[in-house]
Protein backbone atom coordinates (compact mmCIF):
# COMPACT_ATOMS: atom_id res chain seq x y z
CA UNK A 1 0.00 0.00 0.00
CA UNK A 2 1.76 3.03 -0.90
CA UNK A 3 -0.78 5.49 0.38
CA UNK A 4 0.54 9.11 1.65
CA UNK A 5 4.06 7.72 -0.20
CA UNK A 6 4.52 10.45 -2.31
CA UNK A 7 4.64 13.35 -0.03
CA UNK A 8 7.35 11.35 1.98
CA UNK A 9 9.47 11.87 -1.36
CA UNK A 10 8.30 14.64 -3.36
CA UNK A 11 6.30 12.20 -6.01
CA UNK A 12 2.86 12.77 -7.48
CA UNK A 13 1.91 15.90 -5.22
CA UNK A 14 -0.85 16.12 -2.22
CA UNK A 15 -3.38 14.18 -4.22
CA UNK A 16 -1.79 11.12 -3.92
CA UNK A 17 -2.17 8.19 -1.52
CA UNK A 18 -6.02 8.15 0.53
CA UNK A 19 -8.23 6.54 -1.77
CA UNK A 20 -6.27 3.28 -2.47
CA UNK A 21 -5.80 2.32 -6.18
CA UNK A 22 -4.06 4.53 -8.08
CA UNK A 23 -6.09 7.40 -8.65
CA UNK A 24 -5.25 8.38 -4.69
CA UNK A 25 -7.01 10.16 -2.35
CA UNK A 26 -9.50 11.64 -5.06
CA UNK A 27 -9.73 7.40 -6.79
CA UNK A 28 -13.12 7.33 -5.15
CA UNK A 29 -14.52 10.36 -6.44
CA UNK A 30 -13.40 11.22 -10.17
CA UNK A 31 -12.40 14.59 -9.04
CA UNK A 32 -9.49 15.88 -9.66
CA UNK A 33 -7.38 17.74 -6.82
CA UNK A 34 -9.75 17.57 -3.50
CA UNK A 35 -8.19 15.11 -2.03
CA UNK A 36 -7.56 17.29 0.82
CA UNK A 37 -9.34 20.72 0.28
CA UNK A 38 -7.14 24.09 0.59
CA UNK A 39 -4.08 21.76 0.64
CA UNK A 40 -4.87 19.66 -2.87
CA UNK A 41 -3.22 20.29 -6.01
CA UNK A 42 -0.34 18.69 -7.87
CA UNK A 43 2.72 19.31 -5.79
CA UNK A 44 1.30 22.18 -3.33
CA UNK A 45 2.62 20.28 -0.31
CA UNK A 46 6.03 19.58 -2.08
CA UNK A 47 6.13 23.52 -2.99
CA UNK A 48 6.17 24.33 0.61
CA UNK A 49 9.51 22.20 0.99
CA UNK A 50 8.15 20.44 4.49
CA UNK A 51 10.82 20.00 6.73
CA UNK A 52 11.54 15.96 6.99
CA UNK A 53 9.79 15.82 10.39
CA UNK A 54 6.35 17.70 8.62
CA UNK A 55 6.86 15.13 6.42
CA UNK A 56 6.47 12.08 8.55
CA UNK A 57 3.12 13.75 10.37
CA UNK A 58 1.80 14.34 7.11
CA UNK A 59 2.54 10.66 6.05
CA UNK A 60 1.25 9.46 9.84
CA UNK A 61 -2.16 11.10 8.85
CA UNK A 62 -2.67 9.93 6.07
CA UNK A 63 -2.32 6.58 7.18
CA UNK A 64 -4.69 6.93 10.12
CA UNK A 65 -7.23 8.05 8.07
CA UNK A 66 -6.48 5.55 4.75
CA UNK A 67 -8.53 2.95 6.17
CA UNK A 68 -11.81 4.43 6.49
CA UNK A 69 -11.61 6.19 3.21
CA UNK A 70 -10.90 2.83 1.81
CA UNK A 71 -14.14 1.48 3.23
CA UNK A 72 -16.09 4.25 2.55
CA UNK A 73 -14.75 4.07 -0.78
CA UNK A 74 -15.95 0.42 -1.41
CA UNK A 75 -19.40 1.33 0.43
CA UNK A 76 -19.56 4.18 -2.52
CA UNK A 77 -18.46 2.01 -5.01
CA UNK A 78 -20.96 -0.82 -3.93
CA UNK A 79 -24.48 1.23 -3.54
CA UNK A 80 -23.43 3.13 -7.23
CA UNK A 81 -22.89 0.02 -8.59
CA UNK A 82 -26.03 -1.39 -7.14
CA UNK A 83 -28.03 1.53 -7.91
CA UNK A 84 -26.82 1.53 -11.63
CA UNK A 85 -27.78 -2.43 -12.00
CA UNK A 86 -31.29 -1.81 -10.70
CA UNK A 87 -31.84 1.57 -12.39
CA UNK A 88 -31.42 -1.30 -15.38
CA UNK A 89 -33.60 -3.50 -14.34
CA UNK A 90 -37.29 -4.93 -15.34
CA UNK A 91 -37.62 -5.03 -11.15
CA UNK A 92 -37.25 -1.51 -10.03
CA UNK A 93 -37.96 -0.92 -6.93
CA UNK A 94 -38.39 2.69 -5.47
CA UNK A 95 -37.75 2.19 -2.17
CA UNK A 96 -34.30 0.35 -2.96
CA UNK A 97 -33.38 2.77 -5.05
CA UNK A 98 -34.18 5.81 -2.27
CA UNK A 99 -31.88 3.71 0.07
CA UNK A 100 -28.99 3.40 -2.40
CA UNK A 101 -29.12 6.66 -3.25
CA UNK A 102 -29.24 8.16 0.32
CA UNK A 103 -26.31 5.76 1.22
CA UNK A 104 -24.80 7.38 -1.97
CA UNK A 105 -24.85 10.64 -0.07
CA UNK A 106 -24.06 10.02 3.47
CA UNK A 107 -20.95 8.01 2.43
CA UNK A 108 -19.58 10.91 0.04
CA UNK A 109 -20.27 13.74 2.60
CA UNK A 110 -18.56 11.35 5.24
CA UNK A 111 -15.40 11.34 2.69
CA UNK A 112 -15.87 15.16 2.05
CA UNK A 113 -15.46 15.75 6.00
CA UNK A 114 -12.63 13.38 6.48
CA UNK A 115 -10.86 15.21 3.48
CA UNK A 116 -11.62 18.54 5.02
CA UNK A 117 -10.37 17.06 8.97
CA UNK A 118 -7.59 15.83 7.10
CA UNK A 119 -6.29 18.68 5.38
CA UNK A 120 -7.15 21.10 8.83
CA UNK A 121 -4.66 18.98 10.52
CA UNK A 122 -1.79 19.23 8.20
CA UNK A 123 -2.78 23.07 7.57
CA UNK A 124 -1.79 22.91 11.36
CA UNK A 125 1.28 21.48 10.79
CA UNK A 126 2.75 24.06 8.50
CA UNK A 127 4.67 27.58 10.25
CA UNK A 128 2.82 30.46 9.57
CA UNK A 129 4.74 31.50 6.44
CA UNK A 130 4.07 28.02 5.13
CA UNK A 131 0.27 28.85 5.50
CA UNK A 132 1.09 31.86 3.75
CA UNK A 133 2.83 30.39 0.66
CA UNK A 134 -0.31 27.60 0.94
CA UNK A 135 -3.01 30.08 1.11
CA UNK A 136 -1.50 31.95 -2.23
CA UNK A 137 -0.93 28.80 -3.93
CA UNK A 138 -4.46 27.81 -3.52
CA UNK A 139 -5.72 31.45 -4.22
CA UNK A 140 -3.97 31.15 -7.97
CA UNK A 141 -4.93 27.96 -8.73
CA UNK A 142 -8.84 29.30 -7.69
CA UNK A 143 -8.32 31.87 -10.22
CA UNK A 144 -6.66 29.49 -13.31
CA UNK A 145 -9.58 27.43 -12.66
CA UNK A 146 -11.94 30.66 -12.60
CA UNK A 147 -10.33 31.26 -16.12
CA UNK A 148 -11.28 27.72 -17.42
CA UNK A 149 -7.75 26.16 -16.22
CA UNK A 150 -5.29 28.73 -18.41
CA UNK A 151 -2.72 30.36 -16.47
CA UNK A 152 -2.75 33.71 -15.68
CA UNK A 153 1.53 34.23 -15.71
CA UNK A 154 4.10 32.71 -14.97
CA UNK A 155 4.47 29.42 -13.34
CA UNK A 156 5.29 30.48 -9.27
Amino acid sequence: MGQGHGMMHGRAGAHEGMGGGHHGMHGMRGGAHEGMGPLAGPGLLRALNLTEAQRDQVFALMHKQAPSMREQGKTLRNARQELATLSMSAQFDDTRAKTLSDTIAATVSAMALNRARTAQEVYQLLTPEQRKQADELRSRREQRRAMGGHRMGPPA
